[in-house]
């Protein structure tokens, strides 16, 4: 059996994020660790405060990875 995975893909700005925030401490509450690959096609400096990444993580995925395409 593999690895559990749930993909959440919808436009900028539908609320990806504020879901996860919400959704994080619930699985972490029943002892489910979370990683998240976050996809940006802009330049972005990693764990800022108020970016996704920050929020993410302060939300308590376990690890949180940026895939960026290089400009």
């Amino acid at each position: 059996m593999g690895v559990p995975l749930l993909a959440i893909v919808a436009w900028s700005g539908t609320g990806k994020t504020t879901l996860l925030q919400q959704v994080i401490p619930l699985l972490k509450a029943r002892g489910i660790r979370s990683g998240l690959i976050k996809h940006t096609h802009h330049q972005m400096d990693i764990d800022t405060p108020g970016k996704d990444s920050y929020l993410l993580r302060k939300a308590g995925a376990d690890q949180v990875i940026v895939a960026s395409i290089g400009h």
